[in-house]
């Protein structure tokens, strides 16, 4: 939520973060935009944007192009983000592990609307974490590349060395010299 005493605007604002790739390069993420518009006649020069990421990231930017124009003046900037809450019905005694961290995992999808009513009417338990235990990326080895398996190569040449034979035996005979 954005707020302005600038009594006259029209622009477009966008919401964006730096994120980093694999390689570590640095690139923009774009996580929203929104039309900011205030006549002279209006009163509230307010901002609210809702944004369809689930995942905020720590830092993130508002920017805008003011073009020919003067600047706005911001009053005031809030961001509001919904606290998560985990709600589970376990059967077992084995411990129950919470993985958290990777930013390419979707929310999941469950029907969990048919198990509501039950979910919510269950004893309620508090749970507490354990200590954070740190879990090591999965590296790949040189020689796992993704090409496939030694012994699929050596059929394909098997088979391409068939295949040259059999069209050998097709062609017809050279001429013989006289």
């Amino acid at each position: 939520t954005l707020n302005s005493p600038t009594p006259l605007f029209d622009r477009t604002l966008n919401l964006w973060a730096k994120t980093k790739d694999q390689m570590g390069n640095e690139y923009r993420t774009h996580l929203g935009s929104a039309r900011w518009t205030k006549q002279s006649s209006g009163k509230a020069g307010e901002l609210v944007m809702s944004l369809s990421s689930a995942r905020l990231p720590e830092v993130f930017y508002i920017e805008t192009d003011n073009g020919d124009n003067p600047p706005i003046e911001i009053e005031s900037v809030q961001a509001h983000h919904a606290v998560n809450v985990v709600i589970a019905k376990i059967t077992d005694s084995a411990p129950v592990f919470l993985y958290y961290g990777n930013n390419l995992a979707y929310a999941p999808r469950y029907d969990l609307l048919l198990v509501r009513a039950e979910l919510l009417s269950a004893q309620k338990q508090n749970a507490t974490l354990g200590a954070e235990e740190v879990l090591r990326a999965e590296v790949k080895s040189s020689s796992d590349t993704g090409v496939g398996s030694p012994w699929l190569w050596a059929a394909l040449g098997v088979v391409i060395i068939v295949l040259l034979w059999v069209v050998s035996k097709m062609l017809p005979a050279a001429p013989a010299d006289k």
